[in-house]
């Protein structure tokens, strides 16, 4: 970065007067500044910080959650646009959603849920298990 700044910043290059060999003629743009590390040091401070606990503070373990409960729910087989496509294929839906007189809709309370909130504060295994539950379908009708 500050070698391009160097071109960027030269007055030859700025005039567009600078040829192939500018580089190669121009020493001074190998003049570099000395950067001062914030990046890595601030890394660095966080690490230790992470791994060790502020000085003069006193370590507390992490706390440990009991093994998540989950209710026991009834499965209720319901015939979905998924099963349909898993089990016939893609023609198959578009037969079934042509057949339909009613106005088809696709709850996706779940999927924007997901991407606003669940998946920053719900783990992996417990989204895996609501996504896998029982199907629901809803249907108005004309």
């Amino acid at each position: 970065i500050p070698f391009l700044r160097n071109v960027l910043n030269h007055s030859e290059f700025i005039s567009g007067d600078a040829k192939t060999t500018f580089i190669d003629s121009t020493p001074e743009l190998f003049d570099l500044p000395r950067l001062r590390d914030r990046g890595n040091k601030t890394m660095k401070y966080i690490a230790n910080i992470t791994v060790n606990g502020f000085p003069g503070i006193n370590q507390t373990s992490k706390p440990y959650f009991d093994e998540t409960r989950y209710p026991k729910v009834k499965k209720i087989e319901t015939l979905t646009t998924k099963n349909i496509l898993d089990a016939q294929g893609a023609d198959a839906v578009v037969d079934y959603v042509k057949s339909r007189k009613e106005v088809l809709l696709t709850d996706t309370t779940f999927r924007d849920a997901h991407q606003s909130l669940l998946a920053t504060r719900v783990r992996l295994q417990e989204t895996s298990r609501i996504s896998s539950g029982p199907r629901l379908t809803k249907s108005v009708f004309c």
